[in-house]
């Protein structure tokens, strides 16, 4: 049994110290509410074995320093942790989150996904909810599990939409909105320190009907979305609360690029479609030998994908191009590009936690020495696209076990950026030298 306890919120930029203390504090909180459960932590590394993290905030921030490079973004996308508990554990744990960023296009966000024996004895998860809640001042937040998104998912919800599962927690502007609906909520409702209002909803009969209420809630307002860019100084008025990283703003919809401002990368971007795609692809069979083939549009006929000897790989988005823009246009759409990518794997950690990341460095040599590689590779070498990937797995599917990566790069500085996403039948990782 898998569940899940989320937490979102909108831009609020901190510095690494303050993130490292908002996690010690967090990660501190759970080792109190189940010791045996929460910890010792174990980092998410790239290159040899996964390094152990002390709970303490001057170690965390050295960590975090330590473990995402400062590209100049860090500002916009905020600080990025993933920790783990041993595979020993009889309960297993994982978090992952982004913090400290005041991107406009994608949340901040802490996902923990507990994984335990189905007869095992139930955790506080409202508990759990209200840790979040209290570490990170939150805007919304849920205790949900596989059964649940399914269903939901099944009733419309998509990619960004918000949601409340067996537990939920609605920041102060939220709470608002459900009190003047008069909605009356079963379980318990008890009112936080920052004017929110946590939820358990344990006691609540079946799947069907937490579907059932989420409908009703979505009608209150209350889990309704900020439509981006999270620009809380023209979306709040001069009524609304002006501090930057208070927790009244929510996530992005659908769509990441729908706001009042024309977009530096020149075309929409929807992470509901995005996801939609890779999981289609996780639905058709690998070629387990034979040749690359490519796949393209039968109108236009430009590519749209191909396959070959263990993998499938798709394009998922493609911007416009940018011959003859000025540098800090250049610069704005490199930023939302990878703010796409960004939001597209916030979505995907949600479904199977941390990625790792794996680059390309070392294919882009061995293409420029006519080395062979594996088909995959040989694949997105052709294409000069050399992003780092961010790839999952394994990953159990009805087709078998799959490892997933998505990346966006450009064949050259005036080529459009590609969003790619690629699956396969053994993992994807850096060459061995």
């Amino acid at each position: 049994m898998r569940r899940l306890v989320r937490s979102f919120w909108g831009p609020r930029q901190e510095s690494v110290e303050e993130v490292a203390a908002r996690w010690t504090a967090l990660l501190k909180r759970l080792g109190e509410i189940e010791p045996a459960v929460f910890g010792p932590w174990t980092g998410v590394s790239d290159f040899g074995p996964d390094p152990s993290v002390e709970v303490e905030t001057e170690a965390l921030a050295a960590y975090l320093r330590e473990s995402n490079a400062d590209d100049g973004r860090l500002d916009r996308t905020g600080y990025r942790l993933a920790l783990h508990t041993s595979a020993r554990q009889t309960v297993q744990v994982s978090i992952s989150g982004s913090a400290g960023g005041l991107s406009e296009l994608v949340p901040m966000v802490v996902v923990i996904a507990i994984t335990a024996p189905d007869d095992s004895p139930s955790l506080p998860y409202t508990e759990i909810l209200r840790a979040l809640a209290e570490s990170w001042d939150i805007d919304v937040g849920d205790v949900t599990d596989d059964d649940i998104l399914d269903a939901l998912e099944d009733d419309g919800l998509g990619p960004g939409d918000r949601s409340i599962g067996w537990g939920g927690y609605l920041s102060q502007r939220r709470a608002a909105l459900l009190s003047d609906s008069g909605l009356s909520l079963p379980g318990k409702a008890e009112p936080m320190t920052h004017g929110g209002v946590l939820l358990d909803l344990s006691g609540v009969g079946t799947v069907e009907d937490l579907v059932a209420l989420n409908r009703q809630l979505r009608a209150t307002g209350a889990l309704e979305p900020l439509p981006p860019p999270m620009d809380r100084r023209d979306r709040l008025g001069a009524g609304g609360p002006q501090q930057v990283g208070c927790s009244e703003a929510a996530a992005p919809g659908e769509a990441v690029n729908q706001g009042p401002r024309p977009r530096p990368t020149g075309r929409p971007f929807s992470v509901r479609d995005a996801v939609a795609a890779v999981e289609v692809l996780l639905t058709r069979p690998v070629p387990a030998d034979g040749p690359t083939n490519r796949e393209g549009d039968p109108d236009s006929g430009e590519w749209t994908g191909s396959f070959g000897a263990g993998f499938r790989l798709t394009r998922l988005w493609e911007s416009r191009g940018y011959f003859g823009v000025s540098g800090p246009d250049w610069n704005a759409a490199q930023e939302e590009s990878e703010a796409y990518l960004a939001a597209l794997a916030a979505e995907l950690e949600q479904r199977w936690g941390p990625h790792r990341d794996v680059s390309m460095r070392p294919y882009l040599f061995r293409s420029y020495a006519d080395e062979p590689m594996p088909p995959l590779f040989a694949e997105i070498c052709s294409f000069d696209l050399y992003g780092d990937l961010l790839v999952w797995g394994p990953l159990d599917t009805p087709e078998g076990q799959r490892w997933v990566a998505v990346s966006v790069s450009q064949c050259d500085e005036d080529a459009p950026h590609i969003m790619l996403a690629a699956t396969g039948d053994s993992p994807v990782t850096e060459p061995d030298e």
